[in-house]
């Protein structure tokens, strides 16, 4: 299969898990939904649930219509969502109004379109840089953006959770639309706030050089799992990632053999770098709070 895929999810510290994700192929085409059930409302689960569950079927129901207009696609399936959410939770016992974070992307090896609501992120990873990501719906980032606050001051600020927009609720969400043109070896990352808010940043843009996929999100989701221990969120991230069939043919039992070493061989070593890279910053991180 020419898309490589992986998907990683940990229940954290956490008594249940409110994230949900999902991936689906239709040849060239690829789309892929991370959604984190928001607890400040009842039935987070139930929300998260209900918005893949519709995200994926849209598509899979009518492919073609993704492809013909990504964007009128991704912003009439993210209304579907949110009334799929609103629905669950009017026909839920006692009925609640459950609300759910949501990043949505759809690929073809050469772009890839995106749409958001709260804090749940999509980020490209081009190697080893983050060339681009989704601005987070909430109440810092506003601030920031705004000038108001400095990034530093972000990850401690009393409200940083305080997302303003989410599928659920009276009113449909004012989701975000992007896209961008790809590049050969290009990482799409889609990961709720339980990854990126416990993890440096150089070790999600170091997931973009990993040989696969994913071992590096396994190491990734549990580094941010004990990063954030005794208080870590359900950590959960998935990547896409074009592979182009090999021009030529197919190859040697023999030679298919030795790239599966080597890569798991390089895997090893890019894990280690990037645990090594996550340890560096929470030592330098506690030398600051000293």
């Amino acid at each position: 299969m020419p898309w490589e895929h992986a998907a990683a999810n940990r229940l954290g510290n956490r008594a249940l898990n409110q994230d949900r994700w999902g991936v689906a192929v239709e040849g060239e085409l690829a789309l892929a939904a991370v959604a984190d059930g928001m607890g400040g409302h009842p039935r987070g689960e139930l929300a998260a649930e209900a918005a893949v569950t519709h995200l994926l079927a849209r598509f899979r129901a009518d492919p073609a219509a993704a492809a013909a207009r990504p964007r009128a696609f991704l912003r009439d399936a993210v209304e579907g969502a949110h009334a799929a959410v609103v629905a669950a939770g009017r026909a839920a016992r006692p009925p609640a109004d459950a609300r759910t974070t949501v990043v949505v992307c759809l690929a073809r090896p050469d772009r890839a379109w995106w749409a958001h609501a709260g804090d749940s992120r999509l980020y490209l990873l081009r190697g080893g840089e983050v060339v681009a990501r989704t601005r987070d719906h909430t109440y810092v980032a506003t601030l920031e953006a705004e000038g108001l606050i400095e990034p530093r001051e972000a990850a401690g600020h009393p409200l940083r959770n305080y997302v303003l927009e989410s599928l659920g609720g009276s009113e449909p969400p004012r989701a975000d639309l992007d896209e961008s043109p790809l590049a050969a070896g290009d990482v799409l990352l889609l990961c709720t706030d339980g990854l990126w808010s416990a993890v440096p940043e150089r070790l999600i843009a170091a997931l973009g050089t990993a040989p696969e996929l994913a071992p590096a999100l396994e190491m990734a989701a549990a580094e941010a799992e004990a990063a954030s221990f005794p208080h870590a969120d359900n950590v959960t991230a998935v990547a896409l990632r074009w592979r182009s069939p090999s021009p030529g043919g197919g190859r040697s039992e023999e030679e298919a053999a030795e790239d599966t070493a080597d890569a798991a061989e390089d895997a090893d070593d890019a894990l280690a770098r990037a645990v090594r890279t996550l340890r560096e910053a929470l030592a330098e991180h506690e030398r600051g709070e000293g």
